[in-house]
């Protein structure tokens, strides 16, 4: 079954986010999913600083990964569901002229979504 969605830019960089967010926190990356998150709302820095150093602790805590590291795309332990959204998130990308490539730090790239027209 196939699907065709019709978003606004807003609708498509917010699904971008999203998609951004989902990966990173099924690949392991606690912290930066969410740093994305906090760079969206208006945090004291105080307050800003005090979630990334908890984020820090809970990331090696829950996925055992130090600072950096995390699974890669293609990992076993990254579900289908994650490397789907990455799919996503390439080609909504591929329409933005701002939002990067999704591609992991050892070149693998997602399995393609079918077509955004």
């Amino acid at each position: 079954m196939h699907y065709k969605l019709v978003l606004s830019e807003t609708q498509a960089h917010a699904l971008v986010e999203a998609c951004d967010v989902y990966v990173q926190m099924h690949r392991g990356q606690l912290q930066q999913a969410v740093l994305a998150i906090l760079e969206q709302h208006s945090v004291r820095s105080g307050v800003f600083n005090s979630v990334l150093s908890l984020t820090r602790v809970a990331g090696q805590l829950f996925t055992g990964f130090g600072p950096g590291a995390s699974h890669s795309i293609g990992s076993p332990e990254v579900p289908e569901s994650a490397r789907s959204a990455a799919g996503i998130y390439d080609a909504i990308r591929s329409k933005l002229d701002d939002v990067p490539m999704f591609v992991s730090e050892r070149g693998e790239t997602p399995p393609k979504c079918t077509k955004i027209e």
